[in-house]
């Protein structure tokens, strides 16, 4: 029978929390058309292959054996995308996903997840972190009586840029070729009504190509 690649993911992305970085099989996203202006719990599916004498794992909306309800969290130009963790456990979906990141950041903390465009920020701040922060404040006065909370805060950045102080993690930044483009995606599982989550490094020809690390969890 063929593995499974979902199962073969939450896998990978657990051993992130167990024993820290993982190597894994690169994940694609067929998200050019199809999946660039959705949002939300939707089907998707998972197909393995060989490439290079590599395993590779493509998720699309191409019908096939493999098929879980993911909550899908996109990128937009000039804005945030955001969800809620009462949203996501309301959805149904037993996975989390983002489109691919080449410059954006993933935000989070015990109440909401934020993948923020590159350039995203919110006058007068400048520094797109410090505006996705901000707008997890607001979102939490907002929704704080219902048991929103800003606790263990966690920053997913690019390595380019001064931004990278400020995280909690960082992609693209280990050795290879000169100033590669940093490239990552997140993932997301539920086990036990709490909600993990890891990034897996892209960045092409760096020693962290297809890495899962810790995020949340």
């Amino acid at each position: 029978m063929a593995i499974n690649p979902w199962e073969a993911l939450m896998y990978a992305i657990r051993c992130a929390h167990i024993v820290g970085s993982t190597k894994g099989a690169a994940v694609t996203i067929d998200d050019t058309v199809r999946l660039a202006d959705d949002k939300g719990a939707m089907t998707l599916y998972c197909a393995r292959e060989r490439i290079n004498g590599a395993s590779h794992y493509t998720i699309t909306k191409d019908e096939n054996e493999f098929s879980k309800q993911v909550y899908w969290l996109p990128w937009k130009e000039g804005k945030n995308e955001t969800a809620t963790i009462e949203l996501l456990d309301r959805s149904g979906a037993e996975f989390f996903l983002t489109s691919s990141m080449s410059g954006c950041h993933f935000v989070g903390c015990d109440s909401v997840v934020m993948h923020t465009a590159p350039g995203f920020a919110k006058m007068p701040i400048d520094d797109p972190v410090d505006a996705a922060l901000d707008s997890i404040n607001v979102l939490s006065d907002r929704l704080g009586r219902f048991g929103f909370s800003t606790d263990n805060t966690f920053i997913l950045s690019p390595s380019t840029g001064n931004v990278a102080a400020k995280s909690t993690s960082n992609y693209g930044n280990s050795g290879g070729t000169l100033n590669p483009i940093p490239r990552a995606l997140v993932m997301g599982w539920k086990l036990d009504k709490q909600w993990f989550f890891a990034y897996q490094d892209l960045t092409i020809d760096t020693n962290e190509h297809a890495k899962w690390k810790k995020l949340r969890g």
